[in-house]
């Protein structure tokens, strides 16, 4: 895994303190309701310290796998993202 760090507020971080120390975020699935597919289903990581996204992932027409726990124990039960978005 990579870390990740909010690029808007990175700057403002104390010399000496460690980035982990450092970053205040939560993350979570964006759009999706009881499972329902929209066009912007994803995962997000945002910032709270800045309250910025520091990245988000939307699945566009992709099957979607979604694995849980240390056991990776699938728990999409075959859900599909079926939206598209416009070209352009």
């Amino acid at each position: 895994m990579s870390p990740m760090w909010c690029t808007a507020c990175i700057g403002d971080k104390p010399d000496g303190v460690r980035i982990k120390d450092w970053q205040d975020v939560e993350f979570g699935w964006t759009g999706l309701d009881n499972w329902k597919p929209s066009e912007h289903d994803g995962f997000a990581v945002w910032c709270r310290r800045c309250r910025k996204n520091v990245i988000r992932i939307e699945f566009t027409g992709h099957e979607v796998r979604i694995f849980r726990g240390p056991d990776e124990r699938r728990i999409d039960k075959g859900f599909k993202e079926t939206a598209t978005t416009a070209a352009g």
